[in-house]
């Protein structure tokens, strides 16, 4: 998985759960620090139909 910070391959997975889809995993980059998810499964109709957009 590559960080879409700061573009490194170099990362680890962290421990914990994602709330809505607990088979996702949590990764943190080992060059800037970035935690990020595996899959982002939002789209921009849930931001617009939650008002935040």
């Amino acid at each position: 998985m590559q960080c879409y910070l700061c573009g490194s391959g170099k990362n680890h997975t962290r421990e914990g759960k994602v709330r809505d889809n607990p088979s996702i995993k949590i990764f943190e980059c080992d060059e800037c620090g970035l935690v990020f998810l595996e899959s982002q499964k939002t789209s921009e109709e849930f931001y617009k139909d939650n008002g935040m957009c």
